[in-house]
């Protein structure tokens, strides 16, 4: 008879060649968790029938004891004529563990002592004992239910299955705004939940807390989309949503940036960035969140006018051989002769100007008494392929700003610009250059503002123990008289290798190992403006510190 696992029982043994067998079966309860124990003594090879469905998930145990020094035994699913068995496991020595499902009912196991013995005639004979640890029929083979990193999410899902309208459902998440933000058990974090509805391949969220645009799922089989995250109860970040983005064949460059072809604002999000261009195309706008001001109203950036003057300019290179856009704005009361004038310099001058009104956080430091009598300069891009040319590490750009950008703004300006009193400032490669150039011309330069600065950047071609270009510079070169304001965001975490998040921390010891004044923060957002809005503040208030 077949041996039955599920009721106490009785082992069934073929002897299929000589054998000193006693065996023996350790009975336990039905439940999965059970450990039925088959035990015997055995010279060469014996056969054990298991009484299960067809299909049945098996999972188990051999020990192997013997006198002998080298004793080892097989374990084999035993096939029918002319085809080979399965190994399961193979010489084992003292202890193997197995997994297998049933191909037939009853399932043989054979076991075959493969003990090399100390003369031609007789093998050794070993103890051994076969345990299943699992058992699951294919009636119980069924997924586990989902679960949901959020309460709500939870709450929809079941709402779904009992068969309540969606349409009802998205109508009560489209009061409450997105992404759902819910309590954890911990007191400084909280779940964030980002929703979106009617997509019909895929949706990517676009923007931090991920930095991989992360997919989100389905829930169930409803057209509503969701990704959920653990995240510090102070992040503030803006993103999009991109829904359907085409799948295509291609570099995997390409394929990556073609989430920009659908991204657009979160329907349900009441928090336009920037505010001003809620009334735009959903593509030309992000959504943002700021978990410090849940409950404060979406605010009208409409203000007070600027207290200063902004005015556009443009500049030639003949070392770059090109022309870009610059912006300078004078502080109210800016004295170009005061020797306490400050000068900010900062790349990226169009978003700096447009994304983010760097005219307005100068004009409430001064108002506060942190700045005194400041001028700006923004330097825009001549394009998207000469940011990439000239912001990393470049030396010609760095004689460019030394020798054509700050002559020029000191003439248009009437000042005499002070190191000490002059600051390079910059987010992503902005940051590096920002580094670089001052490293290059320390006596011209001698405050640095780097927001989420790109310093894992390396040259290509660069060995891989040398691959923090900046890191090394400043390791294997003099100290410089530089002061340093380093950030990065808790989620800029690295996709592959290191990323800005990592490489801004070892830069920062790097510069405290080399005694430079460096003040480094990390703050709980991404790579955004809407984050860097914040840290430029706060870089200009803490280099205005330093004596």
């Amino acid at each position: 008879m077949p041996l039955p696992l599920n009721a106490p029982r009785k082992l069934l043994l073929s002897t299929l060649a000589t054998a000193a067998l006693s065996c023996q079966l350790t009975s336990a309860e039905p439940a999965l968790s059970s450990a039925d124990s088959f035990t015997g003594k055995l010279t060469t090879t014996t056969e054990i029938e298991l009484d299960l469905p067809l299909g049945s998930y098996i999972a188990g145990t051999i020990s192997i004891n013997s006198s002998a020094s080298n004793a080892k035994a097989d374990l084999l699913i035993p096939s029918g004529p002319g085809k080979p068995m399965r190994q399961l496991l193979e010489s084992v020595e003292h202890q193997g563990q197995f997994r297998f499902v049933t191909a037939e009912s009853p399932q043989p196991l054979r076991i075959h002592n493969t003990t090399q013995a100390s003369d031609a005639e007789v093998s050794p004979q070993i103890d051994y004992r076969l345990s299943i640890t699992r058992q699951v029929p294919p009636e119980e083979q069924i997924p586990p239910q989902p679960e949901y990193l959020s309460p709500e999410v939870n709450k929809l899902a079941h709402a779904i299955k009992s068969g309540d309208s969606i349409d009802t459902i998205w109508q009560s998440l489209a009061k409450q705004g997105t992404p759902l933000i819910e309590p954890t058990d911990q007191p400084d974090s909280r779940v964030m939940t980002f929703l979106y509805r009617g997509a019909k391949s895929n949706v990517r969220i676009f923007g931090a807390p991920p930095n991989d645009h992360d997919p989100m799922s389905r829930l169930l089989d409803s057209d509503i989309w969701f990704k959920s995250y653990i995240v510090p109860d102070d992040t503030r970040l803006a993103y999009q949503l991109a829904p359907d983005i085409p799948e295509f064949a291609g570099k995997p460059w390409e394929r990556r940036v073609a989430i920009t072809a659908t991204a657009q604002a979160d329907p349900l999000n009441r928090y336009p960035w920037p505010a001003s261009a809620a009334t735009a195309s959903p593509y030309n706008y992000d959504s943002s969140i700021d978990l410090r001001k849940l409950n404060t109203p979406p605010q009208n950036e409409e203000s007070a006018p600027r207290q200063g003057q902004l005015s556009e300019h443009q500049l030639s290179s003949e070392i770059l051989g090109n022309r870009r856009n610059l912006w300078i704005y004078r502080s109210e009361h800016f004295d170009p002769k005061d020797p306490d004038s400050q000068l900010l310099i900062l790349f990226d001058g169009k978003e700096y100007t447009r994304k983010i009104d760097v005219p307005r956080i100068i004009d409430n430091l001064v108002e506060q008494g942190t700045l005194h009598s400041i001028a700006a300069v923004f330097i825009d891009n001549p394009s998207r392929e000469a940011r990439a040319q000239e912001l990393p590490a470049n030396p010609k750009f760095a004689d460019f700003m030394a020798d054509e950008l700050l002559p020029w703004a000191e003439h248009t300006l009437n000042m005499d610009a002070r190191p000490e009193q002059t600051i390079l400032a910059g987010s992503s490669y902005g940051g590096l250059a920002a580094t670089t150039v001052a490293l290059s011309h320390p006596q011209l330069f001698a405050n640095v503002l780097s927001m989420s600065g790109s310093f894992w950047w390396s040259a290509p071609g660069t060995p891989a123990e040398n691959s923090e270009y900046v890191a090394l510079q400043v390791a294997t070169t003099p100290s410089q008289p530089i002061r340093f304001f380093l950030s990065a965001g808790v989620f800029e975490t690295a996709r592959d290798g290191v990323g800005i998040l990592e490489t801004n921390r070892h830069l920062r010891d790097v510069l405290t190992a080399r005694e430079y004044p460096v003040e480094y923060r990390e703050y709980s957002g991404g790579h955004d403006y809407f984050i860097w809005q914040e840290i430029l503040a706060d870089g200009l208030t803490a280099l205005a510190a330093y004596p």
